[in-house]
Protein backbone atom coordinates (compact mmCIF):
# COMPACT_ATOMS: atom_id res chain seq x y z
CA UNK A 1 0.00 0.00 0.00
CA UNK A 2 1.37 3.54 -0.98
CA UNK A 3 1.39 6.43 1.86
CA UNK A 4 -0.22 9.56 0.68
CA UNK A 5 3.70 10.72 -0.94
CA UNK A 6 3.74 7.97 -3.02
CA UNK A 7 6.65 6.13 -0.99
CA UNK A 8 5.65 3.11 -2.65
CA UNK A 9 5.53 4.02 -6.43
CA UNK A 10 8.69 5.83 -5.78
CA UNK A 11 10.27 2.52 -5.12
CA UNK A 12 9.02 0.63 -7.63
CA UNK A 13 10.13 3.32 -9.98
CA UNK A 14 13.60 3.54 -8.92
CA UNK A 15 13.20 -0.36 -9.20
CA UNK A 16 12.48 -0.16 -12.88
CA UNK A 17 15.22 2.04 -13.58
CA UNK A 18 17.72 0.21 -11.75
CA UNK A 19 16.38 -3.28 -13.66
CA UNK A 20 16.20 -0.92 -17.13
CA UNK A 21 20.00 0.29 -16.41
CA UNK A 22 20.79 -3.53 -15.38
CA UNK A 23 20.18 -4.66 -18.92
CA UNK A 24 21.34 -2.14 -21.00
CA UNK A 25 24.60 -2.89 -19.13
CA UNK A 26 24.18 -6.71 -19.77
CA UNK A 27 23.71 -5.89 -23.28
CA UNK A 28 26.27 -3.81 -23.87
CA UNK A 29 28.70 -6.19 -22.18
CA UNK A 30 27.26 -9.09 -24.31
CA UNK A 31 27.59 -7.07 -27.39
CA UNK A 32 31.73 -6.98 -26.11
CA UNK A 33 31.64 -10.34 -25.98
CA UNK A 34 30.90 -10.92 -28.81
CA UNK A 35 33.20 -8.83 -31.16
CA UNK A 36 35.77 -10.28 -28.57
CA UNK A 37 36.80 -7.15 -26.94
CA UNK A 38 36.09 -9.32 -24.05
CA UNK A 39 37.00 -13.02 -23.26
CA UNK A 40 34.64 -14.32 -21.08
CA UNK A 41 34.59 -17.59 -19.31
CA UNK A 42 31.93 -19.20 -16.44
CA UNK A 43 35.02 -19.69 -14.27
CA UNK A 44 37.98 -17.19 -13.16
CA UNK A 45 40.32 -20.08 -13.09
CA UNK A 46 39.96 -21.12 -16.80
CA UNK A 47 40.38 -17.18 -17.77
CA UNK A 48 43.85 -17.31 -15.44
CA UNK A 49 45.06 -20.24 -16.99
CA UNK A 50 44.91 -18.49 -20.31
CA UNK A 51 46.61 -15.23 -19.06
CA UNK A 52 47.68 -15.69 -15.61
CA UNK A 53 46.23 -14.20 -12.08
CA UNK A 54 43.42 -11.72 -12.54
CA UNK A 55 43.10 -8.19 -11.33
CA UNK A 56 39.24 -7.71 -10.76
CA UNK A 57 38.06 -4.15 -11.48
CA UNK A 58 34.38 -2.84 -10.83
CA UNK A 59 32.92 -2.05 -13.99
CA UNK A 60 30.05 1.09 -14.13
CA UNK A 61 27.82 1.67 -17.18
CA UNK A 62 27.65 4.84 -18.56
CA UNK A 63 24.43 5.71 -20.53
CA UNK A 64 24.61 8.72 -23.13
CA UNK A 65 21.08 10.17 -24.68
CA UNK A 66 21.71 12.61 -27.91
CA UNK A 67 19.13 15.34 -27.35
CA UNK A 68 18.55 15.82 -30.67
CA UNK A 69 18.22 12.15 -32.01
CA UNK A 70 17.93 10.59 -28.73
CA UNK A 71 19.94 7.35 -29.52
CA UNK A 72 21.48 6.29 -26.35
CA UNK A 73 25.13 4.69 -26.49
CA UNK A 74 26.37 2.53 -23.33
CA UNK A 75 29.91 2.69 -22.43
CA UNK A 76 31.66 0.09 -19.71
CA UNK A 77 34.26 1.73 -18.08
CA UNK A 78 36.65 -0.11 -15.92
CA UNK A 79 37.92 1.47 -12.32
CA UNK A 80 41.40 0.65 -12.66
CA UNK A 81 42.60 3.03 -9.78
CA UNK A 82 40.63 0.91 -7.13
CA UNK A 83 41.44 -2.69 -8.63
CA UNK A 84 45.15 -1.46 -8.37
CA UNK A 85 45.94 -1.53 -12.18
CA UNK A 86 47.03 2.37 -12.45
CA UNK A 87 49.73 1.81 -9.81
CA UNK A 88 51.54 -0.72 -12.04
CA UNK A 89 51.25 0.96 -15.06
CA UNK A 90 54.45 2.56 -16.54
CA UNK A 91 54.82 5.62 -18.92
CA UNK A 92 57.41 6.81 -20.92
CA UNK A 93 55.37 9.99 -21.75
CA UNK A 94 52.27 12.02 -20.78
CA UNK A 95 49.64 12.58 -23.68
CA UNK A 96 48.99 16.50 -23.38
CA UNK A 97 45.82 18.09 -25.13
CA UNK A 98 45.68 21.00 -26.73
CA UNK A 99 43.53 23.35 -25.04
CA UNK A 100 40.99 25.24 -26.11
CA UNK A 101 42.56 28.72 -26.59
CA UNK A 102 45.12 26.90 -28.09
CA UNK A 103 43.36 25.22 -31.02
CA UNK A 104 41.32 29.21 -31.40
CA UNK A 105 44.36 31.01 -31.57
CA UNK A 106 45.79 28.56 -33.47
CA UNK A 107 42.98 29.07 -36.49
CA UNK A 108 43.37 32.71 -35.87
CA UNK A 109 46.65 32.62 -36.87
CA UNK A 110 46.30 30.69 -40.21
CA UNK A 111 43.76 32.99 -40.75
CA UNK A 112 45.78 35.88 -40.71
CA UNK A 113 48.82 35.00 -42.21
CA UNK A 114 47.57 32.47 -45.38
CA UNK A 115 44.75 35.05 -46.05
CA UNK A 116 41.79 32.43 -45.65
CA UNK A 117 39.06 34.29 -44.89
CA UNK A 118 37.15 30.31 -43.97
CA UNK A 119 37.73 27.59 -42.35
CA UNK A 120 36.48 23.64 -42.21
CA UNK A 121 36.62 21.97 -39.22
CA UNK A 122 36.39 18.24 -38.95
CA UNK A 123 35.66 15.88 -35.85
CA UNK A 124 36.03 12.14 -35.79
CA UNK A 125 34.51 9.64 -33.49
CA UNK A 126 35.74 6.15 -34.30
CA UNK A 127 32.96 3.60 -31.91
CA UNK A 128 34.88 1.54 -29.52
CA UNK A 129 38.41 3.12 -31.24
CA UNK A 130 40.54 2.38 -27.81
CA UNK A 131 38.83 -1.36 -28.15
CA UNK A 132 40.28 -1.85 -31.31
CA UNK A 133 44.03 -1.68 -29.92
CA UNK A 134 45.63 -5.19 -29.62
CA UNK A 135 47.20 -5.79 -25.54
CA UNK A 136 49.49 -8.10 -25.24
CA UNK A 137 49.09 -11.59 -24.15
CA UNK A 138 50.87 -11.04 -20.51
CA UNK A 139 49.16 -7.91 -20.07
CA UNK A 140 45.75 -9.35 -20.90
CA UNK A 141 45.33 -10.14 -16.82
CA UNK A 142 45.02 -6.42 -16.18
Amino acid sequence: MADAKGGDSAKDKKAEEEAKAKAEAEAELKREIELEYVQWAKRRRSLERRVGKLRPSKIAALVKVKKKSGVKKTRLTHDLRRSGVNSLVKLEERVVLPRATDVINTALEILRTEGIHELEWLTLDFMDAFKQLLVALNEQKY
